[in-house]
């Protein structure tokens, strides 16, 4: 069949742009230290789980997926589901590799952590007093859902 005669659905050229942008979290998870999985994986779903850091992840995947389906998408003379999957992980894998290389600083380097962190505020808060050494701050709803999707540890 010539491939001026084969056309595809939108749709079906957005879920193989999709599944390919999905590759990078996959290819991730078989890289990674185990410890650090599990830790991660406890830190979200742990005795009382963490909906947000849960949310953030989902928000994560389903971005990451529509970001690769929309790049497959933009190919219009593109038909070839392998080449519509690679096409997928392109734009994805940068973002992925970004914000984990972003991770990786931060956990070497905790002190650069709120500088290098992504912020959307108009007022930030402001904290009286001194910490003593055990005590944290809660984390707001907001910074553990941008911990999830940033992929961070959510102590």
């Amino acid at each position: 069949m010539n491939d001026m005669e084969y056309t595809m659905s939108a749709r079906k050229k957005f879920a193989w742009g999709g599944l390919g942008a999905l590759t990078p979290i996959v290819t991730t998870f078989l890289i990674v230290d185990v410890d650090t999985i599990i830790g991660y994986l406890g830190d979200v779903f742990g005795e009382a789980g963490n909906p947000y850091l849960i949310a953030g992840y989902g928000l994560r995947v389903l971005g990451l997926f529509a970001v690769g389906g929309v790049w497959a998408c933009l190919h219009k003379q593109e038909y070839d589901p392998k080449k519509l999957f690679q096409l997928g992980i392109v734009a994805p894998a940068m973002i992925t590799a970004t914000i984990n290389a972003s991770n990786v600083y931060n956990n070497a380097h905790p002190e650069h952590e709120q500088m290098s962190a992504v912020r959307i505020t108009l007022v930030s808060s402001a904290y009286a007093g001194e910490k003593t050494a055990g005590e944290q701050r809660d984390s707001s709803a907001f910074d553990q859902l941008i911990k999830g999707f940033l992929g961070q540890r959510g102590k």
